[in-house]
């Protein structure tokens, strides 16, 4: 499944607010895994895969300590979005 950047999806553990696709696929380019990854499929071709959802969990567990409150906030964001893109596909 192709994710579209410009759909708005409500976050539903970060913050409650809505948030572009795009905003998450910007985020992935500074977390995916390497080119076999799920995010980044997301980040190359809009790709949702299994497994994104749990890749961006684990940025998030393995976010560094350094990182500013905008920052974590992106990181999570970015989970959330994958989360619901993910469970959108088809069983």
């Amino acid at each position: 499944m192709k994710a579209k950047p410009d759909r708005l999806i409500s976050c539903p553990s970060a913050c409650g607010d809505e948030h572009y696709v795009a905003d998450a696929i910007h985020t992935a380019q500074f977390w995916h895994g390497g080119q076999t990854s799920a995010l980044y499929a997301f980040l190359s071709t809009g790709t949702v895969e299994s497994g994104l959802a749990r890749e961006a969990k684990q940025c998030v567990e393995n976010a560094p300590a350094g990182l500013t409150p905008d920052e974590l906030d992106d990181v999570r964001i970015m989970a959330d979005i994958c989360e619901v893109l993910e469970s959108e596909l088809p069983a």
